[in-house]
C-alpha cells in the first residue's frame, strides 16, 4: 500500500484502437495507461482495458486483481 501503480494497455490496430479503463465494470478513464498515485485499500479491485474501434465495440478484456503485496507495474496486450 501507498505505492503507485500504473497500467499499461497496447492494442495492435490501424487505425489506432480506443482504450477505456473500467474498475469493477465502471468506467475510470481512458488512454493506453491508467494511473494509480498511491494504492491504498479501496484500490484492490479487478482493473481491465477494453479497445474499441471505429464505432464498433469488440469486448476483448484483460483484467488483473490488485493485492498486497505484489508487483503494482502490469502490462496487458489485446
Amino acid at each position: 500500500m501507498g505505492d503507485s501503480l500504473i497500467l499499461s494497455c497496447d492494442v495492435d490496430s490501424n487505425p489506432p484502437a480506443n482504450i477505456l479503463w473500467t474498475k469493477n465494470g465502471e468506467f475510470v478513464g481512458g488512454g493506453t495507461q491508467y494511473q494509480i498515485p498511491e494504492v491504498h485499500e479501496d484500490d484492490y479491485a479487478v482493473y481491465a482495458c477494453i479497445g474499441t474501434l471505429g464505432g464498433q465495440f469488440t469486448k476483448i478484456v484483460a483484467s488483473t486483481k490488485v493485492v498486497p503485496p505484489g508487483t503494482y507495474y502490469l502490462i496487458f496486450s489485446l
